[in-house]
């Protein structure tokens, strides 16, 4: 997946599958802190409790959607 595509979930809730993963992660995407200036940016799924699940960079995803509140 594209890094601009990826973009567009940044502080969201969202569903994501990984290549050569079978896990399925839930949580809000963010930019890792630590790479957010350099060319090769990392990103985080953070759960429910506030603990960061995953790091992964963007060609590591196979799809991702975002997950609406019924709120």
């Amino acid at each position: 997946m594209k890094t601009s595509e990826l973009e567009k979930y940044i502080n969201k809730r969202v569903q994501l599958t990984l290549i050569n993963d079978k896990r399925l992660y839930v949580g809000t995407l963010f930019i890792d802190p630590y790479t957010q200036h350099c060319i090769r940016k990392y990103y985080k799924i953070v759960n429910e409790d506030n603990y960061v699940t995953y790091a992964f960079r963007p060609s590591h995803v196979k799809k991702i959607k975002e997950i609406k509140s019924n709120g």
